[in-house]
C-alpha cells in the first residue's frame, strides 16, 4: 500500500498542492493522510492492490480530496500504553512482568518475537512499550516477525542497539525536488488542473476547458 500512497504523493495534483509527503519521510502530521485509507479496512486495501491504473487507485484512495486523521492509529497505539511507571524493562521483577505486560493471545512455540522485543525495550518504561518513536526505523524491518534462529544468525543479540542514533533516511526524491514538485502542482491546482502529473509529462493533467489556461 505504501507504493500506491507514494504514487499519489508523487503525481497527483491535489495531493501535491496539499504538500502531502511520502510515507517514508512524512512527519506525524502528514502521515495522518494514510490513516483514513487504512481505516476503511482490509476489503478496501485488497481492492487497492488489484488496481493497475492511476485512475482506479485514485478512486479508492482519494474519491474527493485527501483527508487527514490525527487521532486514529498513532494516538490509538499511544493510548494502549500504560502510564509511565519510571521502571525500565530490564529492572522488572516477575511481579512487574505479570502486572504490566499482558499475556499473548496465542502461545508461540518460537520465542524470537518476544525475545527481540524485550531486548529492544530493555531501557524503555511502560509508557513507551508500544509505538515508541525511537523504534520507528526498526519497526519498518518487521523485526518482531523473525524467528529466534534468524535473529541468532544475524547476531542481533550480540550488540547493543544505540537509542541515541536516529537514522533519518529520505527515500525517493530529495527534499528540494519534492518541494519543487509540491509548488508546481500547487500552481496547476490553482489554475484548475487536476489528475496525474510529473515533471517530464504534464499532458495527462485534466483542465476544465480541455486545455491549460
Amino acid at each position: 500500500m505504501f507504493a500506491d500512497f507514494d504514487e499519489m504523493v508523487e503525481h497527483d495534483v491535489r495531493w501535491g498542492q496539499m504538500y502531502v509527503d511520502f510515507a517514508a519521510v512524512a512527519d506525524r502530521s502528514k502521515i495522518a493522510y494514510m490513516d483514513p485509507i487504512l481505516a476503511r479496512g482490509l476489503a478496501s486495501i485488497c481492492s487497492l492492490q488489484a488496481c493497475t491504473s492511476y485512475d482506479s487507485k485514485a478512486s479508492i484512495m482519494c474519491p474527493d480530496e485527501p483527508r487527514a486523521s490525527y487521532i486514529f492509529l498513532y494516538h490509538a497505539l499511544e493510548a494502549a500504553n500504560g502510564s509511565d511507571n519510571r521502571i525500565n524493562l530490564e529492572d522488572y521483577t516477575p511481579y512487574d512482568y505479570i502486572s504490566n505486560i499482558p499475556p499473548p493471545y496465542f502461545e508461540d512455540p518460537d520465542s524470537g518475537s518476544e525475545d527481540v522485543w524485550r531486548f529492544m525495550h530493555e531501557i524503555s518504561t511502560r509508557a513507551y512499550f508500544i509505538n515508541g518513536e525511537e523504534w520507528t526505523l526498526h519497526r519498518k524491518w518487521g523485526y518482531v516477525m523473525w524467528d529466534r534462529s534468524t535473529l541468532d544468525d544475524m547476531g542481533i543479540f550480540d550488540e547493543e542497539w544505540d537509542l541515541s542514533r536516529r537514522v533519518l533516511r529520505e527515500e525517493g526524491a530529495s527534499r528540494e525536488l519534492r518541494m519543487a514538485s509540491f509548488k508546481r502542482r500547487e500552481e496547476i491546482y490553482r489554475a484548475g488542473g487536476r489528475g496525474w502529473w510529473s515533471f517530464e509529462d504534464e499532458s495527462r493533467i485534466v483542465w476544465p476547458d480541455g486545455k491549460e489556461p
